[in-house]
C-alpha cells in the first residue's frame, strides 16, 4: 500500500515512485497532481498521512508552538485508533523524515475480521458487522486500509447478495459490492458498482481501481445535477 495524504478539502494523494503525488492510485488517468510533497504542504496548513504500513498522522502547520505538530496513530484493527505519539518539527524535511522512520516501524498484521467500518458502534452492537463477514474475511489488509482510509462505510445488508461499501459524502446510493465467486478460486473475491442512472455494471479485481470508477461516477452525477463539489 502507498502512501497516502488527505487534505483539509477531502481529497486524497498518493506518493508515486517518481516523487510526485497524483489523485489516483495506479498514476494513470489522474485529475490532479504535485511535483513533490512539499508543493503540496505549501497548499494547505493540515494534512492527515495513511504510511504504507497503517500509521495515521495528522500534521498541522503553526500549532501548539511547532511549525509542523504531529500527531501519530498506531496502525491497529479496531477504531478508535490508539496515539502513538506527538512531536513536533520545524522543517518539512524532519516530518517526512519522521514518516520514514514509522514505515520502518514492524507492527502486527491486521485481522481482517476485526475491522469495523460502520465505526461509531462496537462489534458487539453492530449487526452490519456480521452481515455477510464470511466475505469480508477474504478482504486483503490493503483492501480494507483503502475503504478505511477513503472514507467509506459498511453497509451491508442482509437482503443482499453480497456486502457493500458505500461513501456517507458521495450524496449518491452508489455502493461498491464485494463479489465472491465460488466457481473461480484464483482470487478470493471481485468488486462492483451497479450504476442505476445508466444502467450500466462496473467490475475490477483492484480496490483503488473500483474506488477511481466510483469517483468517476459520482462526478459525473455533480456534473448533470450543477452540484458543485
Amino acid at each position: 500500500m502507498k502512501r497516502s495524504y488527505r487534505t483539509q478539502d477531502g481529497y486524497f494523494f498518493y506518493h508515486q515512485e517518481n516523487g510526485t503525488l497524483t489523485d489516483t492510485k495506479d498514476n494513470i488517468d489522474f485529475d490532479m497532481s504535485f511535483d513533490s510533497v512539499e508543493d503540496l504542504f505549501n497548499q494547505t496548513d493540515a494534512i492527515d498521512v495513511s504510511t504504507s504500513n497503517g500509521f495515521e498522522v495528522e500534521i498541522t502547520k503553526d500549532y501548539e508552538g511547532d511549525d509542523y505538530h504531529v500527531v501519530s496513530y498506531e496502525p491497529s484493527s479496531t477504531l478508535p485508533l490508539d496515539h502513538y505519539e506527538t512531536v513536533g518539527f520545524e522543517t518539512l524535511k524532519e516530518v517526512l523524515t519522521y514518516l520514514d522512520k514509522l514505515e520502518q516501524e514492524d507492527f502486527m498484521e491486521f485481522k481482517t475480521s476485526d475491522i469495523i467500518f460502520s465505526g461509531a458502534y462496537e462489534a458487539s452492537k453492530n449487526q452490519v458487522f456480521y452481515t455477510h463477514k464470511d466475505v469480508k474475511d477474504e478482504l486483503s489488509k490493503d483492501d480494507l486500509l483503502i475503504l478505511l482510509s477513503e472514507g467509506f462505510q459498511d453497509a451491508s445488508y442482509a437482503n443482499d447478495e453480497a456486502p457493500s461499501f458505500y461513501h456517507p459524502k458521495s450524496g449518491t446510493p452508489l455502493a461498491i459490492f464485494v463479489v465472491k465467486d465460488e466457481d473461480d478460486q484464483s482470487k478470493p473475491v471481485t468488486f462492483e458498482i451497479y450504476d442505476d442512472i445508466e444502467d450500466e455494471v462496473y467490475f475490477s479485481d483492484d480496490m483503488a481501481d473500483i474506488i477511481g470508477i466510483f469517483k468517476t461516477i459520482v462526478e459525473q452525477r455533480k456534473k448533470c445535477t450543477g452540484a458543485d463539489q
